[in-house]
């Protein structure tokens, strides 16, 4: 604990912080965002609203990878066209 404990703080560290954590937390709701739209407007073809995407917005939030895990119908549609024209 002694390790995390300090005497002096240093505020011009703190002003190098601070907003490059703001900006990074700023970056990855942007991230998901993007992501969970994109994703949306893909599967379904057709310009997207909020309630479109806000479930996959807190689905990437809780699991991050689950287009890899559980692929949605366009995804595996995609894959089996692509597995069937190598034969």
């Amino acid at each position: 604990m002694a390790l995390f404990q300090s005497t002096t703080t240093n505020p011009a560290l703190l002003a190098i912080i601070f907003p490059l954590h703001s900006l990074a937390v700023f970056c990855m709701f942007y991230d998901l965002y993007f992501v969970s739209k994109s994703l949306s407007l893909a599967e379904t073809s057709r310009p997207v609203s909020f309630y479109d995407y806000a479930g996959p917005i807190l689905s990437h939030l809780v699991f991050p990878h689950r287009d890899l895990v559980y692929p949605t119908k366009s995804q595996s549609t995609v894959r089996r066209k692509k597995k069937n024209s190598n034969h």
